[in-house]
């Protein structure tokens, strides 16, 4: 169950994409955004969401809404994205 952090706006992210799970053939599976300031965005994989997978390890700047789930962690559902770059 999620419950929504602050308000339903859309906020505007820059980070690292990086691999969080991987299926039994060593593929990411899920993925987050890691941000400058140490937080975990967990990404949804509707709409534009999971396009991300093609770009691990890179900076990408994100529009979506963050989503807080009950047990804290945080999740964002992407509306835009851009890629910046590699690390």
């Amino acid at each position: 169950m999620r419950k929504n952090n602050k308000s339903n706006a859309n906020t505007i992210l820059h980070g690292i994409i990086l691999p969080v799970k991987w299926d039994k053939n060593g593929r990411a599976i899920r993925i987050s955004l890691n941000t400058a300031d140490e937080k975990v965005y967990m990404i949804d994989f509707s709409g534009p969401g999971k396009e991300l997978l093609q770009y691990l390890r890179e900076m990408i700047k994100i529009e979506g809404m963050i989503l807080q789930k009950l047990d804290g962690s945080l999740n964002i559902k992407v509306k835009h994205y851009s890629v910046l770059g590699e690390i």
